[in-house]
């Protein structure tokens, strides 16, 4: 009959104690839903912050341990002069938060968030109301300003009028013609191109435009664009990017959707964690949650 102390060191083997299986290092990317573009009000609304980004590395894992990852969801299409803040997301007791809103002309300001709200045209009957959003990600409690990121949203502009781009995670939003939005940051030499856009998160959404001046942008890395007046160029934020949704305007009078957020979580050599959508690349192995889930370590 084994030795009990066999038994108990092949049962530690077995979930993954002792020589069997130690802890690991994982690095991870948590990227918040990003604002909705703002309502037009007047004329012209301001871009949505994108959600904040946090990327920190070389974090131990114990394993069999188990994981709560909640994936936040975008800014919902706004269709009054309240814009919508993007969800935050969550992983390994950190938060990423949800991006600002776009500001509606004379009406209401750009939303604080991970990367701020754009603010609508600071013009027009409704009064000037100029302020756009701050970004939050940097400066919540704690060591978070070392690997949070995140920018203040574009204030908007006088003339040509238009309102302000939204803060993107690597950019603040333009203030200025043509207001686009801030841009992301570039993770790619992290986790490679396959996600996000070509590997870029949480750019800002595009503002609001003057006609005959150039469309505002959306930020590289999922932002929305935005649309000059009488145009219905405005796009929501992309999916799983974190992105802004574009401003409103005159003839699209909904500040567009922000893009809802994404966790991605790699580590070296074979998988050892389980969920999400496992792949593997450049001697990496990558949990991607597009939804909320655990990760089992």
């Amino acid at each position: 009959m084994p030795r009990l102390s066999s038994l108990a060191n092949n049962a530690a083997k077995a979930f993954g104690f002792g020589s069997a299986r130690g802890p690991y290092n994982i690095d991870y990317l948590i990227v918040a839903g990003g604002g909705s573009g703002g309502y037009e009000a007047s004329n012209y609304g301001g871009g949505g912050g994108a959600g904040g980004l946090i990327w920190k590395t070389s974090n131990t894992i114990i394993p069999n341990t188990v994981n709560s990852i909640v994936i936040g969801g975008g800014g919902a299409a706004a269709t009054s002069p309240t814009s919508n803040i993007g969800s935050d997301s969550t992983a390994f007791s950190l938060t990423a938060k949800g991006g600002g809103g776009g500001g509606a002309q004379g009406v209401a300001p750009g939303s604080d968030g991970g990367s701020g709200g754009g603010g609508g045209f600071p013009g027009g009957s409704g009064g000037a109301i100029p302020n756009n959003g701050d970004a939050t990600q940097p400066t919540q409690a704690g060591d978070s300003g070392t690997y949070g990121f995140g920018n203040n949203g574009g204030s908007g502009n006088d003339d040509p009028n238009g309102g302000g781009g939204g803060g993107g995670s690597g950019a603040v939003g333009q203030s200025d013609t043509p207001c686009n939005g801030g841009a992301g940051k570039d993770m790619s030499g992290f986790v490679t191109t396959s996600y996000g856009v070509s590997g870029w998160f949480a750019g800002g959404g595009g503002g609001s435009n003057q006609s005959g001046y150039p469309t505002p942008a959306g930020g590289q890395g999922g932002g929305g664009s935005g649309s000059v007046f009488n145009a219905t160029s405005s796009t929501a934020g992309t999916v799983n990017t974190g992105g802004g949704g574009g401003a409103g305007v005159s003839a699209q009078t909904t500040g567009q959707a922000g893009g809802s957020g994404v966790v991605i979580i790699r580590y070296s050599g074979g998988q050892q964690g389980t969920g999400g959508i496992v792949t593997s690349s450049g001697g990496y192995t990558y949990h991607a949650f597009t939804s909320s889930a655990n990760f089992t370590a």
